[in-house]
């Protein structure tokens, strides 16, 4: 078994019983919803790191790896898919890492920076996240900034001119993405967002994109 199976083997470890519920079936009981957008879930995973990590507990990327076409993951098959969330913490100068899990909300993941690191394979895409995590604090992503959440990000990347061309030759491309802060300065002031990096992986090549929160411009990273 390759290593990072092993990294994802342990995250499915905690992913055993659905994590929210939505409706009502027929009969009454709870219709189960399994698949979740990066964005939906960040609350309780901030609220779950400040109760039990720090006070000062803040976001700073978001991994989402296998994502659907859709822009979710299904809670249910977490062998095959997951959202990893970043969380430092200024005063203990460490950064912990949470996923949601099916049934029991976030928890923190046994997942370390080694170990995400070395699932990226984008080497862009991991210095820039391995770039966040140097400056800490300074570059954390505050939930009241603009925030597009992952179905937004797919969308975009899989319209653009390249990334359509490239899921044509390549259909059943894997999609992992990179939620990483971001600074704009514009004659309206300074503004901090968050930009997602889509990765779409084929057999042989990939083709990395940064969509921009704001604009929804896209551009080619890496190809």
């Amino acid at each position: 078994m390759k290593r990072t199976s092993h990294y994802f083997y342990l995250i499915a470890l905690f992913l055993i019983l659905p994590v929210l519920t939505t409706g009502c079936n027929e009969d009454g009981s709870p219709a189960i919803k399994t698949n979740i957008t990066a964005i939906e879930t960040l609350s309780s995973v901030l609220s779950k790191a400040v109760s039990d990590y720090s006070s000062d507990a803040k976001l700073i990327s978001i991994y989402g790896r296998t994502v659907a076409k859709d822009g979710t993951i299904d809670l249910s098959k977490p062998l095959s898919n997951i959202f990893v969330y970043a969380v430092q913490s200024e005063t203990k100068k460490a950064v912990e890492f949470y996923v949601p899990v099916f049934a029991a909300g976030p928890v923190r993941s046994p997942l370390n920076l080694n170990d995400l690191t070395s699932i990226i394979k984008d080497t862009t895409a991991k210095n820039t996240i391995l770039k966040g995590f140097q400056y800490l604090s300074g570059v954390t992503i505050d939930p009241k900034d603009i925030l597009r959440d992952s179905p937004y990000a797919v969308d975009k990347a899989a319209k653009s001119t390249v990334g359509a061309q490239y899921l044509v030759q390549n259909p059943n491309a894997r999609i992992d993405m990179y939620l990483v802060p971001s600074v704009k300065i514009d004659w309206t002031g300074v503004s901090n967002s968050a930009d997602w990096i889509v990765t779409f992986a084929g057999e042989i090549t990939s083709l990395t994109q940064l969509v921009n929160s704001q604009t929804g411009i896209t551009v080619v990273i890496s190809q």
